[in-house]
Protein backbone atom coordinates (compact mmCIF):
# COMPACT_ATOMS: atom_id res chain seq x y z
CA UNK A 1 0.00 0.00 0.00
CA UNK A 2 1.20 3.61 -0.42
CA UNK A 3 1.08 5.70 2.69
CA UNK A 4 1.48 9.17 2.62
CA UNK A 5 2.71 10.37 5.48
CA UNK A 6 1.89 13.97 6.67
CA UNK A 7 3.68 16.26 9.53
CA UNK A 8 4.98 19.25 9.91
CA UNK A 9 8.90 18.10 10.07
CA UNK A 10 10.48 14.93 9.26
CA UNK A 11 13.27 15.80 11.49
CA UNK A 12 13.38 14.69 15.62
CA UNK A 13 12.27 17.79 17.13
CA UNK A 14 9.89 16.15 20.01
CA UNK A 15 7.64 13.49 20.79
CA UNK A 16 5.32 13.94 17.93
CA UNK A 17 7.85 13.68 15.59
CA UNK A 18 9.85 10.46 17.03
CA UNK A 19 6.04 9.40 16.47
CA UNK A 20 6.20 10.05 13.33
CA UNK A 21 9.43 8.61 12.01
CA UNK A 22 8.93 5.47 13.77
CA UNK A 23 5.37 5.19 12.19
CA UNK A 24 7.56 5.27 8.70
CA UNK A 25 9.90 2.50 9.65
CA UNK A 26 7.03 0.26 11.34
CA UNK A 27 4.67 1.20 8.10
CA UNK A 28 8.22 0.11 5.69
CA UNK A 29 9.26 -2.95 7.18
CA UNK A 30 5.49 -4.13 7.04
CA UNK A 31 6.22 -3.86 3.45
CA UNK A 32 4.05 0.07 2.43
CA UNK A 33 5.45 2.13 0.76
CA UNK A 34 5.55 5.84 2.85
CA UNK A 35 5.64 8.71 1.46
CA UNK A 36 6.48 11.59 3.53
CA UNK A 37 5.23 15.37 3.25
CA UNK A 38 6.65 17.94 5.59
CA UNK A 39 8.15 21.45 5.89
CA UNK A 40 11.20 21.91 4.17
CA UNK A 41 14.12 22.21 6.51
CA UNK A 42 18.01 21.54 6.06
CA UNK A 43 18.16 19.09 9.16
CA UNK A 44 15.32 16.80 7.65
CA UNK A 45 15.36 13.02 7.66
CA UNK A 46 16.59 12.09 4.27
CA UNK A 47 14.05 11.88 1.61
CA UNK A 48 13.13 10.89 -2.21
CA UNK A 49 11.05 13.57 -2.23
CA UNK A 50 12.52 17.05 -1.22
CA UNK A 51 11.09 18.66 -3.68
CA UNK A 52 7.24 18.45 -2.28
CA UNK A 53 8.01 19.99 0.76
CA UNK A 54 7.22 23.47 0.84
CA UNK A 55 8.70 26.36 3.06
CA UNK A 56 7.73 27.04 5.94
CA UNK A 57 5.71 30.01 6.30
CA UNK A 58 6.25 31.57 9.69
CA UNK A 59 10.08 30.97 8.64
CA UNK A 60 12.06 34.42 10.22
CA UNK A 61 8.80 35.59 11.34
CA UNK A 62 10.96 37.42 14.63
CA UNK A 63 11.90 39.96 11.63
CA UNK A 64 8.57 40.46 9.88
CA UNK A 65 7.04 43.85 9.80
CA UNK A 66 3.21 43.50 10.40
CA UNK A 67 2.42 43.53 6.46
CA UNK A 68 4.64 40.65 6.25
CA UNK A 69 3.07 38.80 9.48
CA UNK A 70 -0.45 39.31 7.81
CA UNK A 71 0.69 38.08 4.54
CA UNK A 72 2.30 34.78 6.22
CA UNK A 73 -0.91 34.45 7.90
CA UNK A 74 -2.49 34.05 4.71
CA UNK A 75 -0.11 31.44 3.44
CA UNK A 76 -0.86 29.37 6.52
CA UNK A 77 -4.34 29.25 4.80
CA UNK A 78 -3.29 29.03 1.05
CA UNK A 79 0.15 27.91 -0.12
CA UNK A 80 0.52 28.30 -3.59
CA UNK A 81 3.72 26.81 -3.24
CA UNK A 82 1.75 23.13 -2.02
CA UNK A 83 0.06 23.04 -5.36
Amino acid sequence: MRILNVHNHQRMVGGAERASLELQKILRAAGHEVIPFALAHPDNDPSPYPEFFVTDPREGEEDFSPFEKLRASARIVYNREAR
